[in-house]
This record gives structure tokens, C-alpha cells and sequence, in this order.
């Protein structure tokens, strides 16, 4: 063979051998794949609202000057003529007195827990877990910033641990701690005098120190046939001044209601009786269950909206005027992005990676948006979308049967 064939078939196979490795590389761009994993989760129908909260209240005032020191917690029951505050003669007074009720508090919890006779009624491990939960139910409070909980949920946990002291005879009593107690108590009241004058509830009902003036911005018997005018014009109105010497106020019933407008192109349906969840992002995470009580449409297709509720939230010291998330409806379903659907023969579906080997996995929707879409999990479409399938988001001609590489 003569050097001239030998150099061209060695040109050949070098150009045979790089156009293998292009027709490789070109392959291999073209069976590329990227994945992302199915999972099922929830999504809502909201929308931000601006309203007013509503209750029956009655504000507390007293006539005395001087420093408030208050008996009750925000949000704490109180019966007719029970103690909600007293006026003291200044703030060290006022300081003084309260903390001669948190050392009577204290000295109470122990006789109580003394005089429960334990003996073998309670075991170690039930006191264990018990305390474990309290220090969760504590943990919990402090995370969703339920902060006039915080001292119930301390003495709770207190009142655990004495009664494990109890029980497992790391003490035999607390008479010494009684005492030592009794006697700070004792040595402040010697010390300060007693305050100006006590303040009590004229009603039963539920304890709030905040007064923001708007106690008796509505009535609560006209809520029900409420308009959007009247609510504009309740969001409108300023503050009132009548509290000027309020000492705190009472809600009487534990129900209370959140007013508010939608427009016409909200794109909400709701009707009394729905169900629906409240949340005040800058107070708290908690969703609140609040019952519509009335939709009232004016000819506009607008309309004003009343919720009712008789839970008692962390969120209703504060809450008022704030903007509210109102989640109207939940949904749930297996989660895929948009950018993964596609339509084979006009079925809907997704294509998904098995070993190796696309598959195409039908779909049906429950939910969409912008981003993702939310699928069936019960569809009774064949080899339809499981949660943790790997569904292929991005993808070169894609077909049922195709081997790819991710």
C-alpha cells in the first residue's frame, strides 16, 4: 500500500472519529434532562383586605390619678366585680403591688400542690411527658409571639416540676420556700402603701389594657345588613377621644367580627355559611376560622363582607384596622411546575423519568397559577402522576420511550 492510501485512510478515520464524537455530544445535548421531584402540597384562593375588627366592648375608666397596675393578663376571663386594676400612688408602688400578686400567685401554686397528696397517683414518666409538652406548648407560644400567654404557660411548667419534686422525694415539702416567700411578701406591703383605688369589672367578659378608640365605632346587632358605604366609611373614621381616662376595657362576648369590601373583579365567590381562615401577617402566622356571616352586593357586583368568629386569638389585642390575608378556599394536589406540561393526542401531562426512560403521565388540574399547577392525586386516569415522580422540567423533544440522561 503506498503512503499516499495510507495517509488517507488514516485522514478518514480521524475525520470518521470526530464526526462520531459530534454526533455523540449532539446526542447526548439532546437526551439531557433536568428534574425536578412531585410532591403534594396546598394553595389557596386570598386576597390582602383592608377592614375593621368588631365587638360589643365597654371601656373601663377611673376618675383617681395615679399609676395603673393591672390584675389580669390581655384576654383574660373575668367574672362581674372581680379586680381588673388598681391605681397606685406611683410607678414604684404600682411595681411593688405587682409583684406582691405574682408572690401570693406563687405561695397558692405550692399549697396547691402540697395539699394534692400525690403519694402514687401520678407516676415519674406521666409527669415526664407532661413537662415535655408544657416546654413545646411554651416553646410554641414564644415562636407565634403570644406573649400575654407566656406567663400562664411558665406557671404551668412551674407547677409540673414542684409536683415531680414531689413525687420523687427530692423534697418533702415547701414550707421553707412558703415562708421565705410569705416574708417578701409581707416585708413590701409593710414597705409601700396600699394602692388609691381598685378597679372592677362592671360585667363579666374578657380583659384588654389597649384602648385605640375605635370600642365603639359600630354596632354589633347592624353588622348583618352592614353596606360597603358604611364600611368605607367606618375605615374612615378617626379615632375617638372618649377614653381619655380609661383605665382598659371588657370585651363582653367572646364573639367578634372583621368587616370589609370586595370588588367586582376580585374574582372571589363567597356566600354566607363558607368557612374561611384569617391572618394577620405583621401580629401573628396563626390562621383564625372565621364563618361568613353576611355578603351584602350592591348593583356594582361589589360588596361588603361580615366574618364571624368566637375564637379568642393572640391577634385581638391588637387587631383593629391592619390589612388581613383572607384565605377563601383550600386546595391540595400533587404539585408541578408550569414549564413541565405538556399535551399528547390533547391529554395533559407531564413526562416523567423511569430508570433511564421518559414516560408521559397524564394529569388533571385542581388548582393553577402563574408558577406551578396543582394536580389530582385520586384521578383514575391511567399511569397517571404519582407524588415523588420525577417529573422532567427540562427536556429536547420529548416522547414516550425516550432514553435520557439527567
Amino acid at each position: 500500500m503506498s503512503k499516499v492510501a495510507v495517509r488517507v485512510g488514516v485522514g478518514l478515520a480521524v475525520v470518521l472519529l470526530i464526526a462520531y464524537v459530534v454526533v455523540q455530544v449532539m446526542l447526548s445535548g439532546n437526551n439531557q434532562v433536568a428534574t425536578e421531584t412531585a410532591y403534594v402540597t396546598e394553595a389557596y384562593d386570598e386576597l390582602n383586605v383592608e377592614g375593621m375588627m368588631i365587638r360589643r366592648e365597654q371601656i373601663l375608666t377611673s376618675e383617681e390619678e395615679g399609676v395603673k397596675s393591672y390584675a389580669l393578663a390581655d384576654g383574660e376571663k373575668v367574672g362581674y366585680e372581680g379586680t381588673v386594676a388598681y391605681i397606685c400612688q406611683d410607678e414604684e408602688t404600682a411595681k411593688a403591688h405587682q409583684t406582691i400578686r405574682g408572690l401570693d400567685e406563687e405561695i397558692e401554686m405550692l399549697k396547691e400542690v402540697e395539699s394534692a397528696n400525690l403519694g402514687g397517683a401520678v407516676s415519674v414518666d406521666s409527669l415526664d411527658k407532661q413537662l415535655s409538652d408544657k416546654l413545646f406548648q411554651l416553646l410554641d407560644v414564644t415562636a407565634s409571639r403570644q406573649f400575654s400567654k407566656l406567663e400562664q404557660s411558665k406557671n404551668g411548667l412551674l407547677d409540673l416540676y414542684n409536683r415531680r419534686q414531689l413525687v420523687t422525694g427530692k423534697v418533702e415539702n415547701f414550707d421553707a420556700r412558703i415562708q421565705q416567700l410569705t416574708q417578701e411578701r409581707d416585708a413590701l406591703q409593710q414597705k409601700f402603701p396600699e394602692p388609691v383605688s381598685t378597679i372592677t369589672a362592671p360585667a363579666s367578659g374578657y380583659f384588654y389594657s389597649n384602648i385605640d378608640g375605635y370600642e365603639y365605632a359600630a354596632d354589633c346587632d347592624d353588622l348583618e345588613n352592614i353596606t360597603k358605604s358604611q364600611v368605607e366609611e367606618l375605615l374612615q373614621k378617626p379615632a375617638s377621644t372618649e377614653g381619655a381616662n380609661a383605665v382598659g376595657k371588657l370585651a363582653l362576648e367572646h364573639e367578634w367580627y372583621y368587616v370589609f369590601t370586595l370588588p367586582a373583579d376580585s374574582g372571589i365567590t363567597i356566600k354566607a355559611g363558607n368557612q374561611v381562615q384569617l391572618q394577620v401577617p405583621e401580629l401573628s402566622p396563626e390562621e383564625i376560622d372565621m364563618t361568613v356571616m353576611a355578603v351584602n352586593a350592591e348593583k356594582d357586583g361589589s360588596c361588603a363582607v361580615v366574618l364571624q368568629s368566637d375564637t379568642l386569638s393572640e391577634v385581638l389585642n391588637s387587631l383593629r384596622k391592619q390589612t388581613v390575608t383572607i384565605r377563601f378556599k383550600s386546595y391540595s394536589g400533587i404539585r408541578v411546575s408550569n414549564k413541565a406540561i405538556h399535551f399528547e393526542e390533547d391529554q395533559m401531562g407531564v413526562y416523567i423519568v423511569e430508570g433511564a426512560v421518559a414516560h408521559f403521565a397524564p394529569i388533571e388540574k385542581v388548582y393553577s397559577n402563574d408558577e406551578y399547577m396543582l394536580c389530582k392525586t385520586d384521578t383514575e386516569l391511567k399511569d397517571a402522576l404519582q407524588a415523588y415522580d420525577q417529573v422532567i422540567v427540562e427536556g429536547k423533544d420529548l416522547y414516550d420511550g425516550k432514553v435520557v440522561t439527567r
